[in-house]
């Protein structure tokens, strides 16, 4: 999952850059909203840096936290920060977050959610966005479309 988000930011990157000119209206509120989402957050570095080291260095220890109750169970796939300390390859912030935070693991599957969710939102902006700013292309199309079928029928 974690490489499938990254991947869907920088489809999404791509796309702006194929598609709109650099400092277009689009392209510029587009890489706004990825600063303020991404950019200034210890958790998406986090997220990179060890998308980049598990594809071309290692994978880290990991466990789980089980937890069971009345009618429910849960399971949280972590990694413990002491392993990931270990690690030469993260920068002060991240540093200082793993050794900062309240347990001694990392939920990857928390963190991974709430990074979907950001890129999910992005992608959700950009796709209104772009109907805003192309409605009148849209609708044309739309139109144009209409009318093709009707013509023939359909």
């Amino acid at each position: 999952m974690l490489a499938a988000v990254a991947t869907r930011v920088a489809q999404l990157r791509r796309f702006i850059k194929h598609n709109f000119e650099a400092g277009s209206p689009i392209a510029t509120e587009y890489s706004e909203r990825v600063t303020e989402l991404f950019a200034s957050d210890v958790t998406a570095a986090f997220l990179q840096k060890m998308r980049n080291e598990l594809a071309h260095a290692q994978l880290p220890i990991v466990s789980s936290t089980e937890t069971i109750s009345a009618g429910s169970a849960t399971v949280a796939i972590v990694l413990p920060c002491d392993a990931l300390l270990n690690w030469t390859d993260w920068n002060t912030e991240i540093i200082t977050w793993l050794a900062e935070l309240p347990s001694d693991v990392v939920d990857i599957g928390e963190l991974l959610g709430a990074y979907a969710r950001r890129a999910g939102n992005l992608d959700h902006w950009l796709h209104e966005r772009i109907g805003t700013e192309q409605r009148s292309e849209i609708d044309q199309f739309a139109a144009a479309e209409d009318a093709f079928f009707r013509s023939r029928g359909m």
